[in-house]
């Protein structure tokens, strides 16, 4: 099945960065590391957080320096996590995706794992990484054509005539919101973590 014209597939694959490889950079964090301590409307927030993921990772802990930003962004990051219709499969091939093309180490590597707990493999993690008919040729057609949604995207910034007309073959409207938004909201997670240069948490690989 051909999810895209052999001329978007050449376009798309033109972008890539030959032999991208993601490596873990050791680096310090750019902003303070909070730990709830700072005020109360912190300390509140970083229970929440706590009770609801079981760990504080570092970039909750530098958003922490604007407690209401934090807030701001859990109210967007959990209900895509926690109340999107879209598999957890497809959700994470997607957002691996985005952390690929925006060479975004720190992202790359909480949903490597993430994805490793959700039955995808190292190969198909691999494979993620290839070009579009690779992919294309490795993954279910629906699966896909998510990872080739989120490419497009993020290299982009929108989405071809065409592309729009395949989310309606594979998607219902409610899907393709949350399936835009997940990669739209990924992007800007790969953009604040290495614009903060938010630091990989210890033990991590």
């Amino acid at each position: 099945m051909h999810l895209f014209d052999d001329g978007l597939v050449r376009e798309l694959d033109s972008l890539l960065i030959p032999e991208r490889i993601l490596v873990l950079v050791e680096r310090e964090s750019y902003l303070g590391l909070t730990d709830g301590s700072q005020n109360a409307e912190l300390g509140q927030l970083m229970s929440e957080i706590q009770e609801r993921q079981g760990e504080i990772i570092n970039l909750y802990r530098v958003l922490g320096n604007s407690p209401a930003m934090l807030r701001a962004w859990v109210e967007m990051a959990w209900p895509l996590r926690y109340k999107s219709t879209i598999s957890r499969r497809i959700r994470e091939l997607a957002i691996l995706r985005v952390g690929y093309v925006t060479n975004a180490e720190y992202e790359w590597n909480h949903h490597k794992a993430m994805a490793l707990a959700n039955n995808i493999t190292e190969q198909e993690i691999e494979n993620v990484r290839s070009e579009l008919d690779v992919i294309a040729s490795s993954f279910s057609p629906i699966e896909a054509h998510s990872i080739f949604i989120a490419d497009e995207i993020t290299r982009t910034g929108t989405l071809s005539d065409q592309s729009r007309m395949l989310l309606k073959e594979f998607w219902l409207d409610s899907e393709i919101v949350e399936l835009v938004l997940i990669v739209s909201f990924y992007n800007c997670v790969a953009r604040v973590v290495e614009a903060l240069k938010i630091p990989m948490e210890s033990g991590w690989a």
